[in-house]
């Protein structure tokens, strides 16, 4: 009977390491996917701020060429009165 008791225990045992080595490479599995995970959330939010960034630029550089547009439809509009004076000197 202490035999079987013996192999009982020494099977129960077994099993119980088992089962904690498992878990612990489960749990070291855990740890390298959420390490994965905060590194992947931390290039999206990287990526998202260049995104914004570009986006800003863009915006800025709409407003400076609208600027450029207006600056150039004035000296056009002033070419051309300067141009009628002169016609109208010569006549």
């Amino acid at each position: 009977m202490s035999v079987c008791l013996s192999v009982c225990l020494s099977v129960c045992l077994v099993i119980v390491w088992c089962e904690q080595k498992q878990q612990s490479q489960l749990k070291q599995a855990m740890d390298e996917s959420m390490k994965m995970s905060d590194a992947a959330q931390q290039a999206k939010r990287s990526l998202e701020t260049k995104q914004q960034q570009g986006s800003n630029v863009v915006e800025q550089l709409k407003v400076v060429v609208a600027e450029k547009e207006s600056k150039i439809r004035s000296l056009e509009l002033e070419v051309h009165q300067l141009q009628t004076v002169a016609v109208m000197r010569v006549l």
